[in-house]
């Protein structure tokens, strides 16, 4: 009934206009605004569309310089955080449809760091909408810089994408999605590459029955294998099909990223789900990671895994295992293997758990070898 009714109006208003006009192929009409009120209502029309383009105008602007002002204090906070973030030339624009925000470069290193490690970007672009001014999305393009542990790392993708959530001024959440990916070093040429990658974390509050944490959540597919490793492990496909991994990230006090690395024995990964297919094996599972005071993965994962007998092969012929050490270990999995009620269909799944103890890798009671410190 309502749009029946404003249809007339609708018409009425079209008919003065073309009046008012004289559009082509029509003879103006002399009018008379006291008594038909054309131009009162064409006056009304043009006044209500200048108030609010004027208007909208003026909340872009005023929006766009929150944004402005905003970014002395991201990197006043990321500084409290133990960060040093260098922003440069930065230049706003996108109206009227969004507010983009671009640097020529962005830089960012801990003031403390074991490995020392920095990240660079160039040409950095984000945007956000108007109305929400609490969810960015960046560009970061093709090309980032990264400085680790002494080497030179230059990754390349074909596009990429992150976003950040915000609440109270402080990042909520972050996801990164890459595709096609390809990380090469100067002297060691390619040294990682995948079809997909994707990345989430977000803050989770703490209550009476959960602590304060990290949702984190980390997806590859299709991720090419090392060279060195490669090299080593013969018996497994170069590239691994797919590989997940997610849970919540805990701290023993209040979590804080610029402890990550300085503190980083006190945290501990709640894994929730974990799955990887690196033909012929097939992994999943859940469990619990930390990281001892000597910088080495402690915990455990309870899998169920499908082409064990590979693991150890490449193990064997990695040297982490000697020829008769290879033995002894299948036979043992081979009679947990049988002891296990996984039904026909499941026949050559093995139910073991997978433990990381004392700078010792476990696979059910058979010790494998030792672990390495990340630094």
């Amino acid at each position: 009934m309502a749009t029946r009714s404003a249809r007339p109006k609708i018409l009425k208003l079209w008919s003065d206009l073309k009046t008012i006009l004289a559009l082509p192929g029509q003879s103006p009409v002399p009018l008379d605004p006291m008594n038909n009120g054309i131009w009162i209502r064409c006056l009304a029309v043009v006044a209500t569309l200048a108030a609010a383009i004027g208007g909208y105008t003026w909340y872009w602007h005023h929006a766009a310089g929150i944004m402005r002002a905003s970014i002395p204090k991201i990197i006043d906070a990321a500084r409290d955080q133990g960060y040093v973030v260098t922003l440069s030339e930065t230049r706003i624009s996108g109206y009227p449809y969004r507010i983009s925000i671009s640097f020529k470069s962005a830089h960012v290193t801990p003031e403390n760091s074991p490995q020392n490690w920095a990240v660079e970007l160039v040409n950095l672009t984000g945007f956000v909408q108007p109305w929400n001014l609490a969810h960015a999305i960046f560009d970061p393009g093709r090309e980032v810089n990264v400085h680790w542990g002494g080497k030179n790392y230059l990754g390349v993708a074909d596009a990429a994408q992150l976003s950040l959530t915000f609440k109270d001024g402080q990042p909520r959440r972050i996801s990164a999605d890459v595709t096609e990916l390809t990380v090469t070093e100067a002297n060691e040429g390619s040294v990682f590459s995948t079809h997909r990658a994707q990345f989430h974390l977000e803050r989770r509050d703490g209550n009476a029955n959960d602590r304060a944490g990290y949702r984190l959540s980390v997806t590859a597919e299709n991720a090419a294998v090392p060279k060195t490793l490669q090299s080593r492990l013969t018996h497994l496909a170069p590239r691994i099909s797919n590989l997940h991994a997610s849970g919540i990230l805990l701290n023993n006090r209040e979590p804080s990223i610029s402890e990550f690395e300085s503190g980083l024995k006190d945290w501990h990964l709640e894994i929730s789900r974990f799955s990887i297919h690196w033909p012929p094996i097939e992994m999943s599972g859940a469990g619990h990671l930390s990281v001892d005071e000597k910088h080495r993965f402690q915990g455990s994962v309870r899998t169920k895994t499908r082409g064990y007998n590979t693991i150890v092969d490449s193990l064997e012929t990695a040297g982490f295992l000697s020829a008769r050490k290879a033995v002894a270990t299948k036979t043992v999995l081979n009679l947990l293997r049988q002891s296990a009620k996984d039904g026909n269909s499941n026949r050559n799944l093995l139910p073991i758990t997978v433990e990381l103890q004392d700078g010792r890798l476990y696979l059910g009671p058979v010790k494998v070898m030792k672990i390495q410190p990340l630094w």
